[in-house]
């Protein structure tokens, strides 16, 4: 694991996963190097001796469908759990690489309503500055100075019957991500880096 891990800056690590069929020898030495938040081993059907701080999740050695599920809901709980501590102007870097601007927020309703109106655009999707992930990141945005607020945009675009497909489309699938994080919100919050989910 070394050689690898020490290719990376280890500023820009906030998490190491390793999956594994088998003992790493150099795991200590490896977790100790990184100083990454989170540190989780995907176990294979085998046996580990990890260091404290360490998670562990247990799978098959054929890796199911089930295993996959396992592993892809922690992965989904802790971005949940990252998103909840995230203080509305640790969004603003992310949201200008996606091309919103400051007057894009001073309206932010208006702004929305544009941007759902171009999702159905094949033009809109590329990739990382897809016009989707600008609305659900906008709208986390949101929630993270006013959850009430984001709340009920969103119940806006799912409830006063719209014929308009596409914004019952992006209100549900905001209200999903909605949903996730404001399970987490009553555990306690803190202060993270905008770009853990989304790098």
């Amino acid at each position: 694991m070394m050689p690898g891990l020490e290719r990376a800056a280890s500023k820009e690590v906030r998490m190491i996963l390793v999956l594994t069929g088998g003992q790493v020898l150099d795991i200590e030495d490896a977790f100790e190097s990184i100083p990454a938040s989170l540190k989780i081993v995907v176990a294979a059907n085998c046996e580990l001796d990890l260091p404290g701080g360490v998670e562990l999740l247990r799978v098959g050695r054929d890796l199911s469908p089930r295993d996959v599920k396992t592993v892809e809901r922690r992965l989904q709980t802790l971005w949940a759990e990252t998103l909840v501590k995230i203080e509305p102007a640790a969004w603003i870097p992310l949201l200008e690489e996606l091309g919103v601007c400051e007057e894009d927020l001073k309206q932010v309703e208006e702004s929305l309503e544009r941007w759902i109106g171009r999702v159905g655009d094949r033009e809109s999707a590329t990739g990382r500055t897809d016009i989707a992930k600008r609305i659900i990141c906008v709208l986390f945005w949101l929630a993270a100075r006013d959850f009430e607020d984001c709340l009920r945009l969103v119940r806006r675009w799912l409830i006063e019957g719209d014929p308009d497909v596409l914004r019952r489309h992006m209100g549900a699938a905001a209200g999903f991500a909605l949903f996730r994080v404001a399970g987490r919100r009553a555990c306690g919050v803190g202060q993270v880096g905008v770009d853990a989910p989304f790098r």
